[in-house]
């Protein structure tokens, strides 16, 4: 997304060159693409902006490099700003349309609950995804306290259930629980809202079941998929979970058997 509250930002910071405030933003957007410590800018980035300038470009050109603002404190308010802005335009995209949630509850370095949300929606044409919020929880991380902050942030961005169409989470008992879950809460008011186990969830789920040999053989398998251009890339896997059924693993082997014999062949195991 652009950034189209740069110019009334710009315009109330007049005291400085329109330049170097334009500057300053995109240094600042750098950093935080990249997750970097906001004090960067001014003993790295600046520094050796202006050791580049000099070496290339002689001492004035240098000297209108310092007028750009790189501080600890400006590089963070212009993150604030540019991750304002980019809300007001994602807010203005999702408010009359259907859209979908994508969340999962995590605990950070401290030790701390994070429920971090992401959104899909459709825009002239596309389907987009795009990193929605995160919160902190508090208590116990229950179904019902991360509908309650869920269904709290929602409204505060004035955003409807009627309009989601679907959430996708982990298997956690937190989130699908049929009386106290997550699944549950939301569907006492919203009960059109479709729920789904994250695909990549499952598949990590299964990964802890496969002994190291089995593991190699379906990475090269995988390799190999992905060079032939196949349609599937994977073998589903077989395990005690009950989502993956072995009628499912043996039609995934069956459209994949050209490649299943090529890894045979090159093994000698054919």
């Amino acid at each position: 997304m652009e950034l189209q509250g740069q110019k009334q930002v710009i315009k109330k910071n007049a005291a400085l060159p329109i330049k170097a405030q334009m500057a300053s933003r995109e240094v600042a957007y750098l950093i935080a693409q990249r997750k970097k410590p906001h004090i960067i800018g001014e003993e790295l980035i600046k520094p050796a902006a202006l050791a580049m300038c000099r070496a290339i470009h002689g001492e004035k050109m240098a000297r209108e490099l310092e007028s750009i603002p790189l501080s600890n404190n400006a590089v963070g308010r212009r993150i604030r700003e540019t991750a304002s802005d980019i809300l007001i335009q994602l807010m203005e995209r999702v408010k009359n349309v259907n859209y979908a949630l994508q969340l999962d509850e995590s605990t950070d370095i401290s030790s701390s609950s994070q429920l971090l949300v992401f959104i899909r929606y459709s825009f002239n044409g596309k389907l987009n995804e795009d990193m929605f919020f995160s919160l902190a929880l508090k208590g116990k991380c229950t179904g019902d306290d991360i509908f309650m902050a869920l269904d709290k942030k929602l409204h505060e961005l004035g955003l409807s259930w009627d309009r989601c169409v679907g959430i996708c989470t982990d298997g956690a008992g937190a989130m699908l629980g049929k009386k106290k879950g997550l699944k549950a809460k939301v569907h006492n008011v919203a009960p059109h809202i479709r729920f789904t186990h994250c695909i990549t969830h499952r598949e990590a789920l299964a990964c802890k079941a496969i002994v190291p040999e089995l593991k190699t053989v379906f990475d090269t398998a995988a390799l190999l998929c992905k060079d032939t251009g196949s349609d599937h890339e994977a073998l589903l896997l077989h395990t005690e979970i009950r989502w993956l059924s072995r009628g499912k693993v043996f039609t995934r082997l069956y459209q994949l058997r050209d490649e299943v014999l090529l890894v045979l062949l090159e093994s000698h195991s054919g």
